[in-house]
């Protein structure tokens, strides 16, 4: 049975290209003054475990390891963004990341209507700039949509699980208010669709941007440019005690 299209309603919503200057940090020219990734304002929630899981498996394998998911990310966002777009043609679905795409399909083809994809964000308030995968209506509700791969499926039931889950919640968050900003469009909710590699699974997550998310995310802003970091007021380093703090998920 061949693979079954989706062709896509979209808004027609317009945002201006903002240009960007790759280093560390990534900067974004916007028209409010250079701001920081949204990516590198979330270092601040570093906790050393990825230093410790390099130490375990080798430099050499880490960075193979990391190269390999990296090219796998590419060709998925790559294959979701023109399915989007109704851009897709079926010779382009190929490698790792076409496998993938066969997996998340099912859940890209829930949404209702294509706001944006691939558009660059940024807060004035907070300072920070980023690049969203998409905006769309999913259930009748505004979304930011952020597409993932992993090796193995998020397990919530264990803590580093819930921290990279909650990690990329915050990171939509952050889109969540820019958007606003630029936009007065209220995305009341995010959605991770995450493709998993070595089971050739793929889950998503929804969840309600709440008062939690923002929270966290302004004091991430924050810190990042005060460069002071006070562990105990982010939700994140109690993730593992303190799971009533966990933002409900629907999948």
């Amino acid at each position: 049975m061949s693979l079954k299209f989706k062709t896509f309603p979209w808004a027609g919503e317009h945002f201006d290209e903002i240009e960007t200057i790759e280093g560390s940090p990534r900067l974004y020219l916007t028209p409010e003054g250079n701001f920081p990734s949204m990516t590198s304002i979330l270092s601040v929630l570093d906790d050393g475990g990825l230093d410790g899981w390099i130490k375990r498996v080798g430099k050499e394998e880490a960075n193979r390891i990391c190269q390999e998911a990296a090219d796998r990310g590419n060709e998925l966002h790559d294959t979701n963004e023109l399915y989007l777009r109704n851009e897709l043609d079926r010779s382009m679905i190929k490698g790792q990341g076409g496998i993938l795409f066969n997996r998340v399909k099912p859940y890209l083809d829930q949404i209702q209507m294509v706001v944006a994809c691939e558009v660059a964000l940024y807060s004035k308030q907070y300072q920070y700039a980023g690049r969203t995968d998409a905006i769309g209506i999913i259930d009748d509700k505004l979304m930011i949509i952020d597409h993932k791969n992993s090796r193995r499926p998020i397990d919530l039931s264990k803590d580093y699980g819930r921290k990279k889950l909650f990690r990329y919640m915050v990171q939509i968050t952050g889109y969540k208010q820019a958007l606003y900003e630029m936009k007065g469009l209220d995305a009341t909710h995010g959605c991770l669709i995450v493709g998993n590699h070595l089971t050739s699974t793929s889950d998503r997550f929804i969840f309600e941007i709440d008062d939690l998310l923002l929270n966290e995310m302004y004091n991430v802003a924050e810190a990042y440019h005060s460069g002071i970091i006070n562990k105990q007021v982010f939700n994140y380093f109690n993730i593992g005690t303190k799971h009533e703090k966990f933002p409900t998920i629907h999948q």
